[in-house]
């Protein structure tokens, strides 16, 4: 009687073994998916950076091909489109139609100070003749995760710092804008 009781159970542990088996693999499913999310935000950090010295050199190209000084009244849309009818002009010096970047940022060029301390670079004043600041032409970025800017300015600058190096931005939360120094600018 008891032989025939057991052969009964056959197939009794299969319920145990499937839940054992369902926590395996919802174990590696939350393990690859921390995972998955680290590679994207390693991603998008990249493409930002490349995205932002490609600005930098198209910018770079476009003013020693019209030899026109850095910086003033140079918009980004510029380097899109000779509106301005400037003589030497190779242009379109990027490969995208408007000022729109990725994820819904955009970009806009202005003038700078490389002041350490400063998240926000402060205007440049006093013209050629003042040598006491040190002007830069600044890609602005608007639109950012700003849960990415520690990482772009490690990206970038090599270390996290918001207020000194090339990458430059608000250490407030809700701050919009991220800051990138493409080029000096002697006036």
């Amino acid at each position: 009687m008891t032989m025939s009781f057991l052969t009964s159970q056959r197939g009794a542990m299969f319920g145990l073994d499937a839940r054992i088996a369902l926590a395996i693999f919802g174990g590696l499913s939350v393990v690859t998916g921390a995972a998955l999310f680290g590679v994207s935000k390693t991603t998008r950090v990249t493409a930002l950076a490349t995205e932002f010295d490609n600005i930098s050199k198209a910018y770079t190209s476009m003013i020693l091909d019209t030899a026109t000084n850095p910086g003033g009244d140079i918009e980004f849309d510029d380097m899109l489109a000779n509106g301005d009818n400037a003589a030497f002009w190779n242009g379109p010096y990027l490969t995208r139609t408007d000022n729109q970047g990725p994820g819904g940022s955009s970009y806009a060029l202005q003038d700078g100070q490389t002041t350490d301390g400063q998240a926000t670079p402060p205007a440049c004043t006093g013209g050629d003749s003042d040598t006491s600041q040190t002007c830069f032409v600044w890609l602005a970025i608007t639109g950012v995760d700003e849960s990415l800017y520690p990482a772009i300015d490690l990206a970038v600058d090599g270390v996290e710092d918001a207020d000194s190096g090339n990458i430059r931005y608000p250490a407030t939360a809700g701050a919009d804008d991220l800051y990138y120094a493409i080029m000096r600018n002697p006036g």
